[in-house]
């Protein structure tokens, strides 16, 4: 028995059990609990301090260890009195050694001192980091961020995460960021993830291409322009990035506009992708993105898409999705269709005939907007049209159509959630209920389906001519189990209160909203 204590695993747990102690809010004084252990222990010593110099809270962790040859002064400013020696290198990369990750925001005073210090050591400060983080937060200039960058940049890097600072295309090119880009994937060869936000248009973005091991790649392009270009993801870059064979995540992606995509040349690519984000692009460049994926993982699809475009290119790319039907398990489009005012009614139908007509057996999350402007009222989604798409999508657990062109009445959304054997979640814009709808559920109940699994709905806005009592027990009889407290129905809290009230009155076998729904008058 005695021997088990000594197994380096079974430290290695009891340490690790306090610091996901400490992630999970139980203890937040874990950091003190195994620095106590790790004084305390020899058998403990070195798990403790391995998981404790792990990730680093914040950088001073790292200066204080050489006080010799690093001053704090006030306001957390640091100076550096002389170059450290064989002794402070010493202490410096005993504990250097074991962080894998920093990230957090710098000031320009710790920043330059890394820096300095990285040039005396003539090489990575800390040799093993795994995760590199820099934040902006205006506390550090752009010469403070590429000095602090190059002083952590190693070989062992994973995962590179960068907010860039404010900076001209003429700051940019004077501290010379292209070539720090174009030498990136030389000095870290095995990043598996590349974060980038706030990204200047300053170089192409190739040198992604050269990350052989990449698996995600996250960007936020979309606020950065000079000169009203906004930078992009070309033909060229593109292809590269299809050929990266670990490549599973593409998150922020904007597509270079216009037909170059739309034409240009592809074999199929991206054999490994589950998971992609367009924003801000044209959807007829992320339908023929969508045509050359060539994973059969390919699993979660979102566009988010400033620019309007015609109905037929948005129905073309759904009709793309189509072929996705085996994987796909989230599907994400925003887009703004434009139309004549004549062809709205043209256009509404050929979008329900589309949705309809979606077959994608894994499907788990729906969320569309067509930008609909509001000026008329959304088209009626049929009910033979609701039941085709409660068979399209048979595991759907989260429906939420925004703004969106079609809608359901209260009759088609009962006959969509009915075909689901579990509870789905329905988010809506606007919901009709009809006179008629109020009616049938109230005098004809034997012919109104009834839904079980319809336990949350948020509607926006609720279309009606009805009195909202008679609604809210119409609503109380087609969708029993509705949850009071997460429901949404429009603006008006009355509707929700009588939802209750028509709730309590059924649960509790009193008859009196039930039994004399035929003597309210419509008003």
């Amino acid at each position: 028995m005695a021997q088990v204590l000594y197994i380096s695993e079974v430290y290695r747990k009891i340490c690790r059990s306090i610091q996901l102690r400490g992630a999970q809010g139980v203890d937040v004084e874990w950091r003190g609990d195994l620095a106590r252990l790790a004084r305390c222990s020899r058998s403990l010593h070195e798990d403790a301090i391995d998981i404790l110099w792990e990730e680093l809270p914040e950088i001073s962790c790292l200066l204080k260890l050489i006080p010799q040859c690093v001053e704090e002064g006030r306001s957390r400013e640091y100076k550096l009195l002389r170059p450290p020696e064989g002794s402070d290198w010493q202490r410096f990369d005993l504990y250097g050694h074991r962080v894998r990750r920093l990230s957090h925001f710098v000031t320009q005073s710790a920043a330059q001192v890394c820096h300095q210090l990285w040039q005396h050591k003539r090489g990575p400060l800390l040799p093993k980091l795994q995760k590199l983080g820099w934040l902006s937060n205006g506390g550090a200039d752009f010469m403070s961020f590429m000095s602090y960058l190059s002083s952590f940049l190693a070989p062992s890097l994973r995962h590179l995460e960068i907010e860039f600072p404010t900076l001209t295309r003429r700051t940019a090119q004077k501290y010379r960021l292209p070539p720090f880009f174009e030498d990136l994937p030389a000095i870290c060869p095995n990043l598996t993830k590349v974060c980038l936000e706030s990204l200047p248009t300053t170089t192409s973005l190739s040198f992604i291409t050269r990350f052989e091991y990449l698996q995600i790649l996250e960007l936020d392009l979309s606020d950065w322009h000079f000169n009203g270009s906004p930078l992009v993801i070309d033909v060229p870059t593109l292809r590269g990035l299809g050929e990266l064979l670990q490549l599973t995540r593409m998150k922020g992606i904007r597509l270079e506009s216009g037909t170059s995509l739309h034409y240009a040349p592809f074999k199929p690519a991206f054999p490994s992708l589950t998971d992609l984000e367009v924003r801000s692009s044209y959807i007829q460049d992320a339908d023929a993105l969508l045509r050359v994926i060539s994973s059969s993982s390919f699993q979660n699809f979102s566009t988010w898409m400033i620019h309007g475009g015609p109905a037929n290119a948005y129905l073309h790319c759904l009709h793309t999705l189509s072929f996705k039907r085996d994987s796909l398990v989230r599907l994400e489009i925003y887009f703004g269709v434009e139309y004549d005012e004549s062809e709205f009614t043209t256009v509404g139908e050929a979008i329900i005939q589309a949705l309809s007509n979606l077959t994608l057996p894994n499907l788990e999350l729906l969320h569309f907007s067509h930008r609909f402007s509001r000026l008329c009222s959304p088209l009626l989604i049929p009910t033979d049209a609701a039941a085709k798409m409660g068979f399209a999508w048979p595991r759907l657990t989260y429906f939420h159509a925004e703004d969106s062109m079609v809608t359901f009445s209260s009759e088609s959304l009962s006959t969509f959630v009915s075909r689901y054997s579990r509870p789905v979640d329905i988010h809506l814009f606007d919901l009709v209920v009809t006179d008629r709808d109020v009616n049938v559920a109230t005098t004809q109940p034997d012919s109104r389906i009834i839904c079980l699994n319809l336990h949350t709905l948020r509607v926006q806005f609720m279309i009606h001519n009805t009195n909202e009592r008679l609604l809210a027990s119409a609503l109380d009889f087609v969708f029993p189990n509705l949850d009071v407290a997460s429901c949404v129905l429009g603006t008006s809290e009355a509707l929700l209160a009588f939802l209750s009230e028509s709730q309590s009155a059924r649960k509790e076998d009193r008859h009196g909203l039930v039994s004399d729904l035929s003597r309210v008058q419509l008003t």
